[in-house]
């Protein structure tokens, strides 16, 4: 049986500069930050440029996930907030507007009656 052998492509900081067009400092930056991989004989440094696209994008892909995670969070908070906001304005109109005298606390109680979350089985019959 032959042995196989992976040939790696070795490439230099100026190719990786090219290929994410960023200055050949950003690479060396990248590499003393511990962002990209790297091969070091003597003074001589490369780069495996599968690892370092390996490397790059995960970790592009990553931040974008971690990024719209936190989006669907605001949005979640801005619409409870929203949410609640709506509840208090009606209330207000409604007790301060309404054809009835705190027609908006009827209401209130109503919507508490049939929709909490918590309501037993009793309150929701009339």
């Amino acid at each position: 049986m032959k042995p196989t052998h992976i040939k790696k492509q070795l490439v230099r900081a100026r190719d990786i500069a090219k290929r994410y067009d960023v200055t050949e400092r950003s690479v060396f930056n990248w590499k003393d930050a511990g962002k990209i991989p790297f091969i070091q004989i003597g003074k001589i440094i490369r780069f495996d440029l599968d690892a370092v696209i390996e490397a790059i994008e995960g970790k592009q892909e990553a931040e974008k996930y971690k990024q719209e995670a936190e989006m669907l969070d605001r949005i979640t908070r801005a619409e409870i907030i929203l949410g609640r906001l709506a509840t208090v304005y009606w209330h207000h109109i409604l007790n301060n507007y309404g054809a009835g005298k705190k027609i908006g606390d009827q209401v209130m109680d109503y919507w508490r009656k049939y929709n909490a979350p918590n309501a037993d089985v009793e309150a929701r019959d009339p």
